[in-house]
């Protein structure tokens, strides 16, 4: 059984953790923490539990006191007073424990908040999402082109023909994958994603010579923007970074996050051969010959990532000088933090 130390998802989670007697007075708080919901623990003891709670929510909290004393367990969601008078809403378990010789002498209370436990799980799937995507995309483009080569050697090859079929499903699926509504919704923290999203290369041989380094302005960027889209980006942008400093001493790729006014604005960085003013609208366009393939890549990314975020109101752009290396700046609409 894991405790809140041990379980990471567990320790962003829990605000409130006591014992409660059978009057409803807290008789001791976790020792590990300071403060519960802004008050001092120390101070809590010997309190009602009520005084926690506000005057609309007393009456469901003497119910669930005392369901609890007849049953083993019950969870709730309840809203707790913080230090300063604002509302926290939490999901409580209330439970029956044994304290000293006592055989069912107090209550444990552990309140959750959960938000912040939703909002990783949110990045960390969408991130994986995003992996999903980015991995099937230029295989995908580089079959689909060897597939037209035989039907132009070949047109009456039937194979040929429906393998097309397969794959223009699979690059539908993919791009539904980047844009398909969560069930929770709302706003994402663009830092969590990015984190997330550099996470899942850990086991991507082909990037371990890049030296990433993420630099947010602020603990939390909250941008509307598709989670999964805003991964399948990021991992496309790491990509060029990688292909771009292939033949440098020390690659490296600096990603800073900040919000500015209604915009949340992130920065890919590298020390790489870099790009040419008349390079940079032409990386933007998708193309199945030439240079773009000689790196084994179907150059079609950018034109993808910049299709998503114009897509959601945001851009993508290029700036850099040859041998000074590239940034990519990309935008994306600014959101409210999640209540």
């Amino acid at each position: 059984m894991c405790t809140p130390t041990d379980c990471r998802y567990l320790s962003e989670a829990t605000h409130l953790l006591l014992t409660v007697g059978a009057g409803g007075e807290i008789l001791q708080t976790d020792s590990r923490r300071s403060h519960a919901l802004g008050h001092e623990t120390s101070a809590l003891a010997g309190q009602p539990l009520a005084t926690l709670v506000p005057d609309d929510q007393q009456v469901h909290l003497a119910r669930l006191l005392e369901r609890v004393w007849h049953t083993t367990s019950a969870w709730d969601h309840v809203t707790f007073l913080r230090a300063d008078g604002r509302p926290e809403p939490l999901l409580c378990c209330f439970q029956r424990i044994r304290t000293g010789d006592e055989p069912e002498a107090a209550v444990l209370v552990t309140g959750l908040r959960l938000e912040p436990v939703q909002q990783t799980l949110r990045a960390e799937a969408a991130a994986a999402l995003g992996h999903l995507a980015f991995t099937c995309h230029s295989p995908a483009h580089r079959l689909m082109e060897a597939l037209v080569a035989v039907e132009a050697e070949c047109p009456a090859s039937q194979a040929a023909r429906r393998c097309r079929d397969d794959l223009d499903h699979l690059l539908e699926a993919v791009s539904r994958a980047s844009t398909w509504p969560t069930t929770n919704g709302g706003p994402v923290d663009a830092v969590a994603v990015v984190e997330a999203a550099l996470e899942s290369l850990d086991a991507d041989p082909s990037f371990a010579g890049l030296e990433t380094a993420l630099r947010p302005e602020a603990p939390a960027a909250w941008t509307a923007v598709h989670p999964a889209a805003l991964a399948y980006v990021v991992l496309h942008l790491a990509a060029n970074a990688r292909d771009a400093t292939s033949e440098v001493c020390s690659p490296h790729l600096a990603i800073t996050v900040a919000t500015e006014g209604n915009q949340v604005i992130l920065e890919f960085q590298d020390n790489g051969r870099g790009i040419r003013a008349e390079q940079r609208d032409r990386a933007f366009a998708p193309c199945a010959v030439g240079s773009c393939l000689a790196n084994g890549r179907a150059g079609v990314g950018l034109a993808t990532c910049r299709q998503l975020l114009d897509h959601f109101g945001g851009g993508l752009h290029l700036h850099g000088r040859p041998t000074k290396g590239t940034t990519a700046v990309v935008t994306v609409p600014a959101a409210d933090r999640p209540v």
